[in-house]
């Protein structure tokens, strides 16, 4: 559960989950696919879903030989000179950094052996990366909803506020809400989305669409939804602060390839001298693994893992770069299979991202009708109905495309504001996974953490804080102790009933 929560909020930037946070460029926004932080937002995207296998390999490689490891060791005493030697050690150094570089760069992924490379995840080449499904509540009751609910609400002038608070409570006293319906909480008035639950948050998604049925609330959203209410707002700020601009520029910039150049005087620009470069330094490393899901991964990828490792070893190179054949230089020995970095993807050499036509993006914080409003909030609602309480496995692929439709109607709606990433964020774009998770794991009720939630702290959070300074053998030792214990137990069971 603790994953589900740090998945969703792009806060895994520890040992336990292996990615590194990244809020704003990221190679790698979720865990479950190699989706950049720029496409995040595109409904139309095809996931490329990674395999654990092959991140495997390339962390065992960057951590390189245990200090005990026998079969190095045999190695280095088979060189003729301590100059000898020192070079192999350098070139397992050089090694090791080229692997580095490529799981940060490329796979936003911290170099270490993660405990969940150890346990076995059947059939499934995903691995820990498809054994810990998007959990809706927090991508959804604590992500997409608030979002648009504070778009819509907070920044009403506060008599429209006034207004809207009384009616919602007059609503609610004089009518009995039903239990079915998601509880409302009126802490600091509805219009207050402050000391909220996940589930008390949609209840007041849902209270918001009742109050657009009435003459008062379709008046206040009416002017809400006008086009020139940003405008107004605006220049309403500046008659009272008397600021000399009313523009707000982006305290971040959109997504640029150039944030991940170096700052040598040569810079990697995809001549065929520099791409037959870093393949033969690939080769000469021994990481020829890595080659062939170069030509599998996008053109966004693919540029930035070969100037990575390019800008790494430029004018570096040892003229006798001799490394050991096999794995003497690795971890351990990884024997799945590392052909494909992806389980969904056809090799694509054209250089293409493999994606449809973006979506409209909002131009203002509301950029629709009121009718159209009312129709996003009916399709949010319907959805988090459908994923709660109903069966979406038997109709897998048009649950795809409402989920889409969806999210294209959010960000052609809905502006979160200049000074954030709008909806390149990790809440948003882990959506489009919940139709591959509801068909890996039945219905998205068995995932969905509202329940659970209030032990998270102590089940979850509170161990997870330690676990940076754990080994894997540790995990490994507890894990078979309380294997053994369950087997007597259950073989003691047995025995007394029999």
């Amino acid at each position: 559960m603790d994953q589900h929560n740090r998945r969703c909020h792009g806060l895994a930037n520890e040992q336990l989950v292996g990615r590194i946070q990244n809020r704003t460029n990221s190679p790698r926004l979720s865990r479950a696919c190699h989706c950049p932080q720029y496409l995040s937002d595109n409904s139309r995207h095809d996931c490329r879903l990674l395999r654990q296998s092959c991140i495997q390999k390339l962390v065992v490689a960057a951590l390189g030989p245990s200090a005990d490891n026998h079969k190095w060791n045999t190695y280095l005493n088979t060189l003729p000179s301590n100059s000898a030697k020192q070079t192999a050690e350098t070139l397992l150094h050089t090694r090791k950094r080229i692997a580095q570089s490529i799981l940060k760069d490329v796979f936003g992924q911290h170099v270490v052996d993660l405990v969940w490379f150890h346990i076995d995840h059947g059939p499934n080449p995903r691995g820990c990366f498809g054994s810990t499904p998007v959990d809706p509540m927090h991508a959804f009751e604590e992500g997409i909803v608030p979002n648009v609910l504070s778009v819509i609400l907070d920044p009403l002038s506060d008599s429209a506020k006034s207004q809207l608070d009384s009616l919602a409570m007059n609503i609610v006293s004089t009518n009995r809400w039903d239990g079915d319906y998601p509880r409302m909480n009126f802490t600091g008035g509805f219009s207050s989305l402050t000391q909220l639950t996940a589930d008390e948050k949609v209840g007041k998604l849902c209270l918001l669409w009742i109050l657009m049925q009435t003459p008062i609330g379709l008046d206040i959203l009416t002017k809400r939804c006008s086009p020139t209410f940003d405008s107004q707002k605006a220049l309403s700020a500046f008659r009272f602060t008397g600021k000399q601009s009313v523009e707000n520029d982006e305290s971040e910039s959109d997504y640029d390839n150039s944030s991940c150049e170096s700052v040598n005087a040569l810079k990697f620009v995809g001549t065929p001298s520099q791409v037959a470069s870093v393949d033969k330094i690939l080769q000469d490393y021994k990481l020829h693994y890595v080659i062939p899901w170069i030509n599998q991964m996008s053109s966004f990828h693919r540029n930035i893992l070969r100037k990575s490792v390019y800008e790494l070893i430029r004018g570096k190179v040892q003229r006798n770069c001799v490394l050991p054949v096999g794995d003497l230089m690795d971890r351990y020995e990884v024997n799945s299979d590392i052909s494909q970095l992806y389980c969904n993807v056809v090799v694509d050499n054209s250089g293409e991202e493999i994606l449809s036509t973006d979506d409209k993006e909002a131009l203002y914080s509301i950029d629709g009708s009121v009718d159209e409003l009312q129709n996003l909030l009916e399709m949010m609602l319907a959805f988090h109905a459908a994923y709660k309480y109903g069966r979406v496995d038997e109709q897998n692929k048009a649950f795809d495309q409402r989920i889409r439709q969806m999210m294209a109607m959010i960000k052609s709606i809905v502006k979160r504001g200049n000074d954030t990433k709008n909806w390149s964020i990790s809440k948003f774009h882990e959506l489009l996974h919940l139709p591959l998770d509801s068909n890996n794991y039945g219905s998205l009720a068995n995932i969905d953490a509202s329940k659970g939630e209030n032990g998270l702290k102590l089940w979850a959070k509170l161990p997870s804080k330690t676990v940076r300074h754990r080994e894997a053998s540790l995990y490994n030792m507890k894990y078979m102790k309380l294997r053994n214990e369950f087997k007597t137990s259950h073989i003691h069971k047995h025995q007394h009933h029999w």
